[in-house]
């Protein structure tokens, strides 16, 4: 999850530059990416859990690797909205749940 979370905004202007990414498309992920997080969030802090929450986390913990795995498998710009929304969502909840 730090690779969503942290090591994505350093590596994104090298990807910019590779794959004549705009500075609009780069906003607009970053937005797609946070709106997933607040979504995962505000789920996470609604729905009631389980009281063993290992499970939830191991899924949502997968999704999230893949979501970032898949990221460089492609430079559709759908699919990269997908990923990162997938990301954030998966993201939010899963800072939600541990804490």
């Amino acid at each position: 999850m730090g690779i969503s979370r942290f090591a994505f905004t350093p590596l994104f202007p090298l990807m910019q530059l590779e794959l004549s990414f705009t500075d609009q498309f780069a906003g607009y992920l970053a937005s797609t990416n946070y709106f997933g997080y607040l979504l995962g969030a505000l789920f996470a802090g609604f729905y009631n859990w389980p009281s063993n929450r290992v499970r939830p986390l191991t899924i949502f913990l997968t999704i999230n690797i893949f979501s970032i795995l898949a990221q460089g498998l492609t430079i559709n710009y759908g699919h990269w909205y997908f990923l990162r929304f997938i990301a954030g969502l998966t993201a939010g909840l899963v800072f939600v749940l541990i804490s």
